[in-house]
């Protein structure tokens, strides 16, 4: 489950995800931004906590993170 701040969304352990892991998650990200014509601030790559990888996405506005998280909870 995601977690936000007003226009930042954080997916943690994204690399533990059973469905694929990192590379599945980024390439559904990326279709996902590409097809809603969504450009983010920031999108970077961390070490999650839980010692997976956590993905962090700034939006540019509340109404393109909310979609963002919708689509990805």
């Amino acid at each position: 489950m995601p977690h936000r701040s007003p226009t930042v969304v954080i997916l943690e352990n994204v690399a533990l995800d059973p469905d694929g892991g990192l590379g599945h998650v980024m390439n559904e990200i990326r279709s996902w931004l590409d097809g809603c014509k969504i450009q983010p601030v920031k999108f970077r790559t961390r070490p999650s906590e839980a010692g997976g990888v956590a993905v962090e996405i700034k939006f540019r506005t509340e109404d393109e993170a909310q979609l963002f998280d919708q689509a990805f909870a």
